[in-house]
C-alpha cells in the first residue's frame, strides 16, 4: 500500500510577531530549539520533514555529535531532540535561508536572521568572581 502525501506542511507561528531569529554570544555554541524553528504537517512525522538551508553568513549549522561538521540539511526531529546546534564565528549579525519540505511538497524559503552579541564583564570592586555554569 503507498502511502498519500496530499497535506502541504504549515509553519507553526509561535506568535503573529516571531520571526525566525536568534540571538547568540559572540564565539558560542547555541542549540536551536523548536522556539526558534518548527513545522508542521498533517501526514509527515518531524523524522520525515527535512530543512534545508544555505550556508550560514556568520557561522555554521551543527550536529552536537559532530560539532566541527557543517550541516546544511537536517529533519525536524533533530531539532525536538536539541541535536541541533548553531557554532558562531565570524560577524555578528548575518544568518541563512531555509526551506522545509515533506518530500513532495516544498514550503516558501525563509530567512533566519542570527545576531552575536559581545560579552562583556566588568569588575568594579577588586575580589575574587565567582561565575558558575549556567548562572
Amino acid at each position: 500500500m503507498a502511502l498519500c502525501n496530499h497535506f502541504a506542511y504549515a509553519m507553526v507561528l509561535l506568535s503573529p510577531l516571531h520571526k525566525f531569529r536568534l540571538t547568540v554570544w559572540v564565539g558560542s555554541v547555541t542549540e536551536i530549539r523548536s522556539d526558534d524553528l518548527d513545522a508542521q504537517d498533517e501526514d509527515t512525522p518531524p523524522e520525515e520533514l527535512q530543512v534545508i538551508v544555505t550556508p550560514p553568513s556568520n557561522g555554521h549549522l551543527a550536529l552536537k555529535s559532530a560539532l566541527a561538521r557543517p550541516l546544511l540539511n537536517f529533519t525536524l526531529q533533530h531539532i525536538h531532540l536539541g541535536q541541533l546546534l548553531f557554532v558562531h564565528s565570524g560577524a555578528m549579525s548575518g544568518g541563512f535561508n531555509f526551506q522545509v519540505n515533506d518530500g513532495v511538497n516544498f514550503a516558501p524559503r525563509q530567512i533566519f536572521s542570527i545576531t552575536a552579541s559581545a560579552l562583556v564583564l566588568s569588575l568594579e570592586i577588586n575580589r575574587p568572581l565567582k561565575v558558575f555554569p549556567g548562572n
